[in-house]
């Protein structure tokens, strides 16, 4: 509004506050130099409102934007004014959020990514040839994500949902009903080979062979069979899945374990305990011990950061979610939360200087 005023205030030669049509002809001939007089004469026209032979700052305002200058010209204006016109809308056939939101946790904790929502809309078999492909995924993202933040939280992907159903030309509810069946994130890993040593218990010696814990299977046609779904398999399923880079989990790790660069059983506690969402669903308190037992080496006491990538992974397979979305959840850690008094307590001998003697006193 003030560049547009400081155009007109350029266009008014007498510095009357309004603009006739000589001075409104000079402007426009400098953009089209073809113009003749009676064209000029009828876009004034069209420009006075009031038929007043004058045009002022609102008239002319008003015909620039067509009547809708007193809606914001900064980049939200324009985002506002692009939602009004193609945007999320509800179409009244909406229900509860509630299971959607609990999808969307599943798959992102309180919010996603570009890379997140690609894959729940894959792993939800939201694509479609022709109507929602790859490329409309990146746009809806842009559209309800505003400019300068890079994640999605669930008021975001709400719209989000809105637009997919408006691309596939179906009613809210329909992609709200796929969004709350969905049972989270797919995790897609190759399935365990068959060892003989591992998976036949008939060559177990020892106290292995009197273990009903030990897991394993009878011979090779048993290979295939339902023990796929055991931790073990679950776990090599996890560690061959989609995981993102490991640099800011690491700068986490780092963060928390100091100059030693390892964990003890005490400091991965506090850690798992630390990072927000992190001890959620079905990995609770009680299993933290339980994942740093399965991944510490044997005679040692801590943990140095692969064997805190081996954890991750459990804790993934702990949570039937995909190794990114726990990746994500620790990489937006700040680091360890630390705890203590502000202000220390007062010691006569040594903060009153009226007590001190010999070289402490000078």
């Amino acid at each position: 509004m003030a560049q547009m005023n400081k155009k007109f205030q350029s266009m008014d030669v007498n510095k009357d506050g309004t603009l006739d049509v000589h001075e409104l002809k000079q402007m426009l001939t400098k953009g089209a130099k073809g113009m003749s007089g009676d064209e000029v004469q009828t876009l004034y026209d069209s420009v006075d409102a009031n038929k007043d032979g004058k045009v002022t700052f609102d008239e002319f305002l008003n015909f620039v934007y067509k009547g809708d200058h007193s809606q914001n010209r900064t980049t939200s204006g324009r985002h506002g004014r692009l939602a009004a016109q193609s945007g999320p809308t509800n179409d009244g056939t909406e229900v509860d959020w509630g299971p959607c939101q609990r999808t969307f946790e599943n798959f992102a904790g309180k919010d996603m990514d570009g890379k997140e929502f690609m894959k729940f809309c894959k792993d939800n078999k939201l694509l479609q040839k022709d109507k929602f492909g790859p490329p409309d995924v990146d746009i809806t993202f842009s559209k309800v994500v505003p400019k300068g933040q890079r994640r999605m939280d669930f008021v975001m992907f709400q719209d989000a949902c809105r637009l997919i159903a408006q691309k596939k030309n179906v009613s809210n509810k329909t992609i709200q009903d796929i969004v709350s069946d969905s049972s989270g994130p797919v995790l897609k890993g190759t399935e365990a080979d068959y060892v003989k040593f591992h998976d036949d218990k008939s060559t177990f010696t020892g106290a292995h062979a009197q273990n009903e814990k030990v897991q394993g299977v009878q011979g090779p046609a048993g290979s295939k069979h339902d023990k796929v779904q055991s931790e073990r398999a679950l776990l090599m399923a996890a560690n061959a899945g989609d995981e993102d880079a490991w640099a800011e989990v690491e700068r986490v790790f780092k963060a928390f374990s100091g100059a030693s660069e390892d964990l003890d059983g005490r400091e991965f506690y506090n850690m798992c305990t630390n990072i927000s969402g992190l001890v959620r669903g079905k990995f609770v308190k009680e299993d933290i011990d339980s994942v740093f037992a399965s991944v510490v080496e044997r005679g040692k006491r801590s943990i140095q950061f692969d064997q805190f990538k081996e954890a991750v992974r459990a804790i993934a397979v702990k949570k039937d979610e995909a190794a990114h979305v726990t990746q994500a959840c620790i990489a937006r850690c700040n680091g360890p939360t630390m705890h203590g008094t502000t202000e220390a307590d007062y010691v006569k001998f040594h903060d009153d200087k009226t007590t001190y003697t010999g070289m402490h006193a000078e």
